[in-house]
C-alpha cells in the first residue's frame, strides 16, 4: 500500500515496469523473510528458548540479507549508463534522478503541478 501511495505521489502510474519493480520487491522480501523463519526454526530445534531463537536467528540472517539486497541493486547501477534504444526506454526514469523538477502529467494533485521551465 506504501508503494502505491508513494507511486501516487510521484505522478506515477501502474504500468509494466511498476509492476515488475514491485513483484521484484515483493520476492526479494518474501526471499529474505522465507530464510529468516528457518533459521529461526533450526535454532528452536536445537532447544533455545524462543527469544533467544528469535534475536539469534535475525542476527545471523541480517548481514548476508543486507549485502544480497545490495547486491541486487548493484545489478541495477548499469541502468544508468544506456545508450541508443535503451536509453530512451529509460530516458524518464534518469532524468528523475538527475533534473530537481520534471513534468508529473499523470498527477492530478494540486502540488504536482508541471515545471513551467526546462533546463
Amino acid at each position: 500500500m506504501a508503494s502505491i501511495i508513494c507511486l501516487s505521489a510521484l505522478g506515477e502510474t501502474i504500468n509494466i515496469m511498476t509492476l515488475g519493480g514491485l513483484a521484484l520487491a515483493v520476492g526479494i522480501l518474501v526471499d529474505d523473510a522465507t530464510v529468516t523463519i528457518e533459521n529461526i526454526n533450526w535454532h528452536l530445534e536445537h532447544g533455545k528458548d524462543v527469544e533467544a531463537a528469535i534475536l539469534d536467528g535475525a542476527a545471523q540472517i541480517a548481514l548476508p540479507a543486507l549485502v544480497s539486497t545490495l547486491a541486487i541493486c548493484i545489478v541495477f547501477i548499469p541502468m544508468f549508463l544506456l545508450a541508443g534504444i535503451a536509453k530512451f526506454l529509460f530516458v524518464r526514469w534518469r532524468r528523475r534522478w538527475y533534473s530537481p523538477c520534471w513534468p508529473r502529467t499523470s498527477c492530478r494533485a494540486p502540488w504536482c503541478r508541471p515545471c513551467r521551465s526546462t533546463g
